[in-house]
């Protein structure tokens, strides 16, 4: 009996021993599946699934600029309070870069790399337009407002023009 005990002991330490290897496996593997997924490239969607990103960014970024533009609008009508002004602004200025930033961030296959360069060009210029009236509106330079106003006017052209030729 002392035999089997002794054997039986040896079993639950080799039993133990192989889990906790196991345990230590997953674990590791789990961690370089982590760390690798961490520093590769950025996603690189299908061409299909990239141009329909471009598309929406575009017409999201396009939209924040048309809120600031209507407000700019309202604003010279004295219909809107100087808080509202600057959460207007401040919103559309982050959705604006949020938007820029994710579409930034993927990597497009090398047949997009012009449409690429294009889109998020222009996608930064809306944004530091955006930025530009941010300011103005917080320092209440109201006499900047109608330059600004063309300004959104022309940048709304340049983004209908960059979403024309995104290809479908």
């Amino acid at each position: 009996m002392s035999s089997n005990s002794g054997t039986a002991a040896s079993w639950s330490r080799t039993l133990v021993a192989v889990g906790v290897a196991g345990c230590l496996a997953a674990i590791l593997t789990l961690g370089v599946v982590y760390v690798r997924s961490w520093g590769d490239a950025p996603q690189t969607p299908s061409h299909d699934a990239w141009v329909d990103q471009a598309h929406t960014s575009l017409d999201e970024v396009s939209s924040d600029v048309a809120t600031v533009q209507l407000l700019l609008r309202l604003v010279d009508d004295g219909d809107v309070m100087s808080h509202y002004q600057r959460v207007v602004v401040l919103d559309s200025e982050t959705a604006a870069g949020k938007v820029a930033d994710h579409l930034s961030g993927e990597q497009p296959s090398q047949a997009d790399g012009t449409t690429y360069a294009d889109v998020t060009g222009v996608l930064s210029d809306a944004g530091d337009l955006l930025s530009s009236v941010r300011l103005a509106v917080i320092r209440q330079d109201t006499s900047q407002y109608q330059a600004l106003e063309r300004a959104l006017t022309k940048m709304q052209d340049r983004l209908s023009k960059a979403e024309g030729e995104v290809p479908s």
